[in-house]
Protein backbone atom coordinates (compact mmCIF):
# COMPACT_ATOMS: atom_id res chain seq x y z
CA UNK A 1 0.00 0.00 0.00
CA UNK A 2 1.23 3.49 -0.85
CA UNK A 3 2.25 5.78 1.98
CA UNK A 4 1.50 9.47 2.26
CA UNK A 5 2.83 12.44 4.19
CA UNK A 6 0.78 15.27 5.63
CA UNK A 7 2.73 18.50 5.07
CA UNK A 8 2.33 21.95 6.64
CA UNK A 9 4.07 24.60 4.51
CA UNK A 10 4.71 27.99 6.07
CA UNK A 11 3.32 30.79 3.95
CA UNK A 12 5.80 33.17 5.53
CA UNK A 13 9.15 31.58 4.65
CA UNK A 14 8.12 28.41 2.72
CA UNK A 15 9.69 26.10 5.29
CA UNK A 16 7.69 22.94 5.96
CA UNK A 17 6.91 20.38 8.63
CA UNK A 18 6.04 16.73 8.06
CA UNK A 19 3.10 16.24 10.41
CA UNK A 20 3.18 13.01 12.38
CA UNK A 21 -0.04 11.17 13.19
CA UNK A 22 -0.95 9.04 16.16
CA UNK A 23 -3.16 5.98 15.69
CA UNK A 24 -5.57 7.07 18.41
CA UNK A 25 -6.39 10.15 16.34
CA UNK A 26 -8.06 8.06 13.64
CA UNK A 27 -8.78 4.67 15.25
CA UNK A 28 -9.84 5.89 18.67
CA UNK A 29 -8.33 5.12 22.05
CA UNK A 30 -9.66 1.57 22.16
CA UNK A 31 -8.01 0.44 18.92
CA UNK A 32 -5.13 2.87 18.39
CA UNK A 33 -1.69 2.80 19.93
CA UNK A 34 -1.00 5.78 22.15
CA UNK A 35 2.20 7.76 22.04
CA UNK A 36 3.43 6.42 18.68
CA UNK A 37 3.74 9.16 16.04
CA UNK A 38 4.41 8.22 12.41
CA UNK A 39 5.57 10.35 9.48
CA UNK A 40 4.40 7.90 6.81
CA UNK A 41 0.71 7.07 6.89
CA UNK A 42 -2.06 5.50 4.88
CA UNK A 43 -4.16 8.02 2.98
CA UNK A 44 -7.22 6.72 4.82
CA UNK A 45 -5.58 7.57 8.16
CA UNK A 46 -4.83 11.12 7.02
CA UNK A 47 -8.42 11.62 5.85
CA UNK A 48 -9.81 10.29 9.13
CA UNK A 49 -7.73 12.88 10.99
CA UNK A 50 -8.34 15.90 8.76
CA UNK A 51 -12.11 15.31 8.44
CA UNK A 52 -12.37 15.90 12.18
CA UNK A 53 -11.80 19.58 11.38
CA UNK A 54 -14.06 22.01 9.60
CA UNK A 55 -11.30 23.89 7.77
CA UNK A 56 -7.57 24.30 7.24
CA UNK A 57 -7.59 27.25 9.61
CA UNK A 58 -9.21 25.24 12.40
CA UNK A 59 -6.73 22.38 12.00
CA UNK A 60 -3.72 24.72 11.77
CA UNK A 61 -4.76 26.60 14.91
CA UNK A 62 -5.13 23.36 16.86
CA UNK A 63 -1.74 22.06 15.72
CA UNK A 64 -0.01 25.36 16.49
CA UNK A 65 -1.63 25.47 19.92
CA UNK A 66 -0.40 21.93 20.66
CA UNK A 67 3.13 22.69 19.42
CA UNK A 68 3.14 20.52 16.30
CA UNK A 69 3.85 23.52 14.07
CA UNK A 70 5.44 26.87 15.01
CA UNK A 71 2.82 29.04 13.33
CA UNK A 72 -0.77 28.62 12.13
CA UNK A 73 -0.26 30.50 8.83
CA UNK A 74 0.33 27.35 6.78
CA UNK A 75 -0.74 25.56 3.61
CA UNK A 76 -1.59 21.96 4.54
CA UNK A 77 -1.42 19.35 1.79
CA UNK A 78 -0.67 15.68 1.16
CA UNK A 79 2.49 14.54 -0.61
CA UNK A 80 3.66 11.16 -1.82
CA UNK A 81 6.66 9.99 -3.78
CA UNK A 82 5.91 8.03 -6.96
CA UNK A 83 7.66 6.35 -9.85
CA UNK A 84 6.54 6.54 -13.48
CA UNK A 85 8.44 5.62 -16.63
CA UNK A 86 11.62 5.22 -14.60
CA UNK A 87 11.39 8.74 -13.15
CA UNK A 88 10.46 9.80 -9.65
CA UNK A 89 8.06 12.62 -8.95
CA UNK A 90 6.20 14.14 -6.04
CA UNK A 91 2.43 13.93 -6.18
CA UNK A 92 0.32 16.52 -4.35
CA UNK A 93 -3.22 15.82 -3.17
CA UNK A 94 -5.56 18.21 -1.40
CA UNK A 95 -6.69 17.73 2.18
CA UNK A 96 -10.34 16.92 2.85
CA UNK A 97 -12.04 18.79 5.69
CA UNK A 98 -15.59 18.57 7.01
CA UNK A 99 -17.03 22.10 7.01
CA UNK A 100 -20.71 21.16 6.87
CA UNK A 101 -20.74 17.84 8.75
CA UNK A 102 -22.57 16.31 5.80
CA UNK A 103 -23.38 12.72 4.89
CA UNK A 104 -20.78 12.65 2.13
CA UNK A 105 -17.96 12.95 4.67
CA UNK A 106 -19.66 10.46 6.97
CA UNK A 107 -19.66 8.01 4.07
CA UNK A 108 -16.00 8.70 3.29
CA UNK A 109 -15.00 8.15 6.92
CA UNK A 110 -16.74 4.76 7.00
CA UNK A 111 -15.13 3.82 3.68
CA UNK A 112 -11.71 4.86 5.04
CA UNK A 113 -12.13 2.70 8.14
CA UNK A 114 -13.22 -0.27 6.03
CA UNK A 115 -10.32 0.28 3.63
CA UNK A 116 -7.80 0.31 6.50
CA UNK A 117 -9.16 -2.98 7.79
CA UNK A 118 -9.77 -4.79 4.49
CA UNK A 119 -10.71 -3.33 1.08
CA UNK A 120 -12.50 -0.08 0.39
CA UNK A 121 -14.74 -1.84 -2.15
CA UNK A 122 -16.31 -3.82 0.70
CA UNK A 123 -18.32 -0.74 1.69
CA UNK A 124 -20.68 -0.72 -1.31
CA UNK A 125 -23.54 1.27 0.23
CA UNK A 126 -21.41 4.31 1.08
CA UNK A 127 -19.44 4.10 -2.17
CA UNK A 128 -22.67 4.05 -4.18
CA UNK A 129 -23.92 7.13 -2.33
CA UNK A 130 -20.80 9.02 -3.48
CA UNK A 131 -21.24 7.75 -7.04
CA UNK A 132 -24.86 8.96 -6.99
CA UNK A 133 -23.71 12.42 -5.94
CA UNK A 134 -20.97 12.77 -8.57
CA UNK A 135 -23.29 11.45 -11.31
CA UNK A 136 -26.02 13.92 -10.34
CA UNK A 137 -23.60 16.84 -10.08
CA UNK A 138 -22.01 16.02 -13.46
CA UNK A 139 -25.48 15.80 -15.01
CA UNK A 140 -26.63 19.16 -13.64
CA UNK A 141 -23.43 21.25 -13.69
CA UNK A 142 -21.68 21.71 -17.05
CA UNK A 143 -18.75 23.50 -15.48
CA UNK A 144 -18.09 20.76 -12.93
CA UNK A 145 -18.14 18.06 -15.61
CA UNK A 146 -15.82 20.14 -17.80
CA UNK A 147 -13.37 20.60 -14.93
CA UNK A 148 -13.37 16.83 -14.31
CA UNK A 149 -12.73 16.06 -17.98
CA UNK A 150 -10.03 18.74 -18.21
CA UNK A 151 -8.15 17.32 -15.22
CA UNK A 152 -8.69 20.46 -13.15
CA UNK A 153 -10.09 18.61 -10.15
CA UNK A 154 -7.31 16.09 -9.44
CA UNK A 155 -9.74 13.28 -10.21
CA UNK A 156 -8.41 10.41 -12.30
CA UNK A 157 -9.23 11.05 -15.95
CA UNK A 158 -10.00 7.35 -16.35
CA UNK A 159 -12.89 7.85 -13.93
CA UNK A 160 -13.87 11.21 -15.43
CA UNK A 161 -14.19 9.65 -18.90
CA UNK A 162 -16.90 7.36 -17.51
CA UNK A 163 -19.04 10.48 -17.00
CA UNK A 164 -18.45 12.06 -20.42
CA UNK A 165 -21.88 11.23 -21.86
CA UNK A 166 -23.84 11.71 -18.66
CA UNK A 167 -25.80 14.74 -19.93
CA UNK A 168 -27.26 12.93 -22.93
CA UNK A 169 -29.91 11.27 -20.78
CA UNK A 170 -33.36 12.74 -20.14
CA UNK A 171 -32.93 12.31 -16.39
CA UNK A 172 -30.08 11.69 -13.96
CA UNK A 173 -28.61 8.28 -14.96
CA UNK A 174 -27.91 6.86 -11.51
CA UNK A 175 -27.87 3.41 -13.14
CA UNK A 176 -24.40 4.16 -14.56
CA UNK A 177 -22.84 3.08 -11.28
CA UNK A 178 -24.13 -0.47 -11.87
CA UNK A 179 -22.41 -0.81 -15.23
CA UNK A 180 -19.44 -3.14 -15.50
CA UNK A 181 -16.21 -1.15 -15.24
CA UNK A 182 -17.77 1.95 -13.74
CA UNK A 183 -16.23 3.48 -10.64
CA UNK A 184 -12.97 3.98 -8.80
CA UNK A 185 -10.39 1.22 -8.60
CA UNK A 186 -8.73 2.42 -5.40
CA UNK A 187 -9.30 4.61 -2.38
CA UNK A 188 -7.22 7.50 -3.78
CA UNK A 189 -9.54 7.92 -6.77
CA UNK A 190 -12.66 7.74 -4.61
CA UNK A 191 -11.51 10.24 -2.01
CA UNK A 192 -10.43 12.68 -4.73
CA UNK A 193 -13.98 12.51 -6.10
CA UNK A 194 -15.19 13.60 -2.67
CA UNK A 195 -12.53 16.34 -2.54
CA UNK A 196 -13.67 17.63 -5.95
CA UNK A 197 -17.27 17.97 -4.76
CA UNK A 198 -16.11 19.71 -1.58
CA UNK A 199 -13.95 22.05 -3.64
CA UNK A 200 -16.78 22.94 -6.02
CA UNK A 201 -18.91 23.92 -3.03
CA UNK A 202 -15.99 25.94 -1.67
CA UNK A 203 -15.40 27.91 -4.89
CA UNK A 204 -19.06 28.36 -5.80
CA UNK A 205 -20.24 31.93 -6.18
CA UNK A 206 -23.43 33.61 -7.36
CA UNK A 207 -22.14 33.42 -10.94
CA UNK A 208 -21.50 29.85 -12.07
CA UNK A 209 -19.09 31.07 -14.77
CA UNK A 210 -16.83 32.30 -11.99
CA UNK A 211 -16.18 28.76 -10.76
CA UNK A 212 -13.61 28.13 -13.48
CA UNK A 213 -11.68 31.21 -12.34
CA UNK A 214 -12.12 30.40 -8.66
CA UNK A 215 -10.87 26.84 -9.17
CA UNK A 216 -7.86 28.08 -11.15
CA UNK A 217 -7.09 30.47 -8.28
CA UNK A 218 -7.44 27.61 -5.80
CA UNK A 219 -4.86 25.57 -7.72
CA UNK A 220 -2.51 28.48 -8.40
CA UNK A 221 -2.36 30.10 -4.98
CA UNK A 222 -0.15 27.37 -3.49
CA UNK A 223 1.41 25.79 -6.59
CA UNK A 224 4.70 27.68 -6.81
CA UNK A 225 5.34 27.43 -3.07
CA UNK A 226 4.75 23.68 -3.08
CA UNK A 227 6.84 23.11 -6.20
CA UNK A 228 9.74 24.97 -4.60
CA UNK A 229 9.76 22.24 -1.93
CA UNK A 230 10.02 19.38 -4.41
CA UNK A 231 13.84 18.86 -4.16
CA UNK A 232 13.69 18.72 -0.37
CA UNK A 233 10.51 16.62 -0.32
CA UNK A 234 12.11 14.16 -2.73
CA UNK A 235 14.76 13.49 -0.07
CA UNK A 236 12.59 13.63 3.04
CA UNK A 237 9.90 11.37 1.59
CA UNK A 238 12.45 8.73 0.64
CA UNK A 239 12.32 5.50 2.65
CA UNK A 240 16.04 5.80 3.45
CA UNK A 241 15.67 9.31 4.89
CA UNK A 242 16.89 9.80 8.46
CA UNK A 243 15.18 12.53 10.47
CA UNK A 244 17.42 15.50 11.09
CA UNK A 245 19.38 14.93 7.90
CA UNK A 246 20.29 18.30 6.36
CA UNK A 247 19.43 19.25 2.80
CA UNK A 248 20.34 22.06 0.47
CA UNK A 249 16.98 23.76 1.05
CA UNK A 250 17.31 23.67 4.84
CA UNK A 251 20.72 25.36 4.58
CA UNK A 252 19.35 28.33 2.65
CA UNK A 253 18.63 31.59 4.44
CA UNK A 254 15.28 33.37 4.06
CA UNK A 255 16.45 35.28 0.99
CA UNK A 256 17.66 32.10 -0.67
CA UNK A 257 14.36 30.34 0.00
CA UNK A 258 12.46 33.28 -1.43
CA UNK A 259 14.58 33.14 -4.59
CA UNK A 260 13.77 29.44 -4.98
CA UNK A 261 10.05 30.18 -4.66
CA UNK A 262 10.22 33.02 -7.21
CA UNK A 263 12.18 30.90 -9.67
CA UNK A 264 9.68 28.07 -9.26
CA UNK A 265 6.80 30.48 -9.78
CA UNK A 266 8.34 31.55 -13.08
CA UNK A 267 8.74 27.93 -14.20
CA UNK A 268 5.15 27.20 -13.20
CA UNK A 269 3.91 30.14 -15.25
CA UNK A 270 5.99 29.13 -18.27
CA UNK A 271 4.72 25.57 -18.11
CA UNK A 272 1.10 26.47 -17.44
CA UNK A 273 -1.15 24.10 -19.31
CA UNK A 274 -4.30 25.01 -21.18
CA UNK A 275 -6.98 22.32 -21.50
CA UNK A 276 -7.29 20.39 -24.73
CA UNK A 277 -11.05 20.11 -24.39
CA UNK A 278 -13.02 23.27 -25.14
CA UNK A 279 -15.69 24.02 -22.58
CA UNK A 280 -19.11 25.06 -23.94
CA UNK A 281 -21.51 26.55 -21.35
CA UNK A 282 -24.92 24.94 -21.79
CA UNK A 283 -26.77 24.82 -18.50
CA UNK A 284 -28.96 27.86 -17.85
CA UNK A 285 -28.15 29.58 -21.17
CA UNK A 286 -31.37 31.03 -22.62
CA UNK A 287 -32.17 31.29 -26.34
CA UNK A 288 -31.73 35.06 -26.02
CA UNK A 289 -28.24 34.61 -24.57
CA UNK A 290 -27.33 32.05 -27.23
CA UNK A 291 -28.30 34.47 -30.01
CA UNK A 292 -26.36 37.26 -28.32
CA UNK A 293 -23.27 35.03 -28.02
CA UNK A 294 -23.47 34.02 -31.69
CA UNK A 295 -23.37 37.62 -32.90
CA UNK A 296 -20.68 38.52 -30.35
CA UNK A 297 -18.39 35.79 -31.69
CA UNK A 298 -19.06 36.80 -35.30
CA UNK A 299 -18.35 40.49 -34.57
CA UNK A 300 -15.04 39.73 -32.86
CA UNK A 301 -13.83 36.93 -35.14
CA UNK A 302 -10.42 37.71 -36.63
CA UNK A 303 -9.06 36.80 -40.04
CA UNK A 304 -10.89 35.01 -42.81
CA UNK A 305 -13.37 32.73 -41.03
CA UNK A 306 -14.91 31.22 -44.19
CA UNK A 307 -13.89 30.79 -47.80
CA UNK A 308 -16.05 30.13 -50.86
CA UNK A 309 -15.56 26.78 -52.56
CA UNK A 310 -16.03 27.63 -56.24
CA UNK A 311 -16.67 24.03 -57.26
CA UNK A 312 -19.59 23.53 -54.88
CA UNK A 313 -20.55 27.22 -54.56
CA UNK A 314 -20.65 26.80 -50.75
CA UNK A 315 -18.91 28.52 -47.86
CA UNK A 316 -16.54 26.43 -45.76
CA UNK A 317 -14.49 26.94 -42.61
CA UNK A 318 -11.03 28.34 -43.30
CA UNK A 319 -8.62 26.23 -41.26
CA UNK A 320 -5.59 28.21 -42.45
CA UNK A 321 -6.19 30.66 -39.59
CA UNK A 322 -5.08 27.96 -37.14
CA UNK A 323 -1.30 28.26 -37.26
CA UNK A 324 -0.15 26.50 -34.07
CA UNK A 325 -2.90 24.14 -32.87
CA UNK A 326 -5.56 23.15 -35.43
CA UNK A 327 -8.92 21.75 -34.27
CA UNK A 328 -8.97 18.06 -33.41
CA UNK A 329 -10.64 15.58 -35.72
CA UNK A 330 -13.81 15.62 -33.61
CA UNK A 331 -13.83 19.43 -33.41
CA UNK A 332 -13.35 19.74 -37.17
CA UNK A 333 -16.25 17.38 -37.76
CA UNK A 334 -18.49 19.60 -35.63
CA UNK A 335 -17.24 22.81 -37.24
CA UNK A 336 -17.97 21.32 -40.67
CA UNK A 337 -21.49 20.08 -39.85
CA UNK A 338 -23.07 22.27 -37.16
CA UNK A 339 -23.88 25.13 -39.56
CA UNK A 340 -26.53 23.82 -41.93
CA UNK A 341 -28.02 25.11 -45.16
CA UNK A 342 -27.02 28.67 -46.08
CA UNK A 343 -26.01 29.65 -42.55
CA UNK A 344 -22.23 29.62 -43.34
CA UNK A 345 -22.94 32.02 -46.21
CA UNK A 346 -25.05 34.28 -44.01
CA UNK A 347 -22.37 34.27 -41.30
CA UNK A 348 -19.66 35.11 -43.84
CA UNK A 349 -21.69 38.00 -45.26
CA UNK A 350 -22.46 39.37 -41.80
CA UNK A 351 -18.77 39.22 -40.74
CA UNK A 352 -17.69 41.02 -43.92
CA UNK A 353 -20.38 43.71 -43.84
CA UNK A 354 -19.96 44.38 -40.13
CA UNK A 355 -16.19 44.81 -40.52
CA UNK A 356 -16.69 47.19 -43.42
CA UNK A 357 -19.18 49.20 -41.40
CA UNK A 358 -16.76 49.49 -38.47
CA UNK A 359 -13.91 50.61 -40.75
CA UNK A 360 -16.06 53.23 -42.45
CA UNK A 361 -17.36 54.57 -39.14
CA UNK A 362 -13.74 55.09 -38.04
CA UNK A 363 -12.90 56.91 -41.27
CA UNK A 364 -14.05 60.52 -41.02
CA UNK A 365 -13.95 60.87 -44.81
CA UNK A 366 -16.58 58.18 -45.43
CA UNK A 367 -19.81 59.77 -46.72
CA UNK A 368 -22.83 59.33 -44.40
CA UNK A 369 -24.75 57.78 -47.27
CA UNK A 370 -22.20 54.95 -47.55
CA UNK A 371 -22.37 54.29 -43.81
CA UNK A 372 -26.17 54.22 -43.99
CA UNK A 373 -26.01 51.75 -46.88
CA UNK A 374 -23.67 49.46 -44.91
CA UNK A 375 -25.90 49.64 -41.86
CA UNK A 376 -28.78 48.51 -44.04
CA UNK A 377 -26.68 45.58 -45.31
CA UNK A 378 -25.76 44.54 -41.77
CA UNK A 379 -29.39 44.70 -40.64
CA UNK A 380 -30.39 42.62 -43.66
CA UNK A 381 -27.72 40.02 -42.76
CA UNK A 382 -29.05 39.88 -39.19
CA UNK A 383 -32.63 39.34 -40.39
CA UNK A 384 -31.51 36.43 -42.60
CA UNK A 385 -29.70 34.80 -39.69
CA UNK A 386 -32.60 35.40 -37.30
CA UNK A 387 -34.98 33.80 -39.78
CA UNK A 388 -32.96 30.59 -39.48
CA UNK A 389 -32.94 30.92 -35.68
CA UNK A 390 -36.69 30.40 -35.55
CA UNK A 391 -35.66 26.76 -35.43
CA UNK A 392 -34.45 26.01 -31.89
CA UNK A 393 -32.24 23.22 -33.24
CA UNK A 394 -30.52 25.56 -35.69
CA UNK A 395 -29.94 28.16 -32.96
CA UNK A 396 -28.50 25.56 -30.59
CA UNK A 397 -26.13 24.18 -33.21
CA UNK A 398 -25.04 27.67 -34.29
CA UNK A 399 -24.35 28.54 -30.65
CA UNK A 400 -22.31 25.34 -30.22
CA UNK A 401 -20.39 26.15 -33.42
CA UNK A 402 -19.54 29.67 -32.28
CA UNK A 403 -18.42 28.58 -28.81
CA UNK A 404 -16.30 25.80 -30.32
CA UNK A 405 -14.77 28.04 -32.99
CA UNK A 406 -13.94 30.80 -30.50
CA UNK A 407 -12.42 28.29 -28.07
CA UNK A 408 -10.29 26.74 -30.81
CA UNK A 409 -9.01 30.18 -31.90
CA UNK A 410 -8.15 31.13 -28.31
CA UNK A 411 -6.32 27.84 -27.78
CA UNK A 412 -4.41 28.28 -31.05
CA UNK A 413 -3.37 31.79 -30.01
CA UNK A 414 -2.28 30.60 -26.55
CA UNK A 415 -0.11 27.87 -28.07
CA UNK A 416 1.45 30.34 -30.50
CA UNK A 417 2.38 32.47 -27.48
CA UNK A 418 4.13 29.56 -25.78
CA UNK A 419 1.44 27.84 -23.72
CA UNK A 420 1.26 24.06 -23.58
CA UNK A 421 -1.84 21.94 -24.03
CA UNK A 422 -2.79 19.25 -21.53
CA UNK A 423 -3.71 15.80 -22.78
CA UNK A 424 -7.17 14.36 -22.18
CA UNK A 425 -5.58 10.92 -22.59
CA UNK A 426 -3.45 11.16 -19.46
CA UNK A 427 -4.67 8.43 -17.14
CA UNK A 428 -3.41 10.12 -14.01
CA UNK A 429 -4.85 12.85 -11.89
CA UNK A 430 -2.95 16.12 -11.93
CA UNK A 431 0.53 15.86 -10.39
CA UNK A 432 3.23 18.43 -9.83
CA UNK A 433 6.98 18.40 -9.39
CA UNK A 434 7.86 15.76 -11.96
CA UNK A 435 11.57 15.46 -12.61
Amino acid sequence: MDTYFLIARSRKDNSFTVLKLQETWYLGREKGRQGVLTRENDLEAIDLVTTRFGSEEEMANRMAMNGYIPDSDVDIFIASKRQKDGKSYIRFDEVIYNPDKDRRIDSLRRIALTSLASDFKDDKYDIDSIYDEVIALSYMADDYLAMLLDGDMNVSLIFAEQLRGVQQYSEIPYFLKERVGFGADNYLVLRNIVESINRLEQVSTHSRADRFVQNADFIGKNLSGRMALVPDLAMQLDKSYVEGQLSLFSLLDDKGKEQVVEATKKVAEEEKLIPQKIHIPRSGVSDYDKRKEVFRVLRHAEGKVFYKDKETDTYKVNYDVFTSYPPTEDEARKLNTYLTGKLPKYFAHYIYDYRMLCECQKDSFTPPSEIAELQTEVEYDIRKVDARFKSAKTLNMAYEWCMLYEGARKRDKAVSEGAKVSSDLDDKAKTYGKK
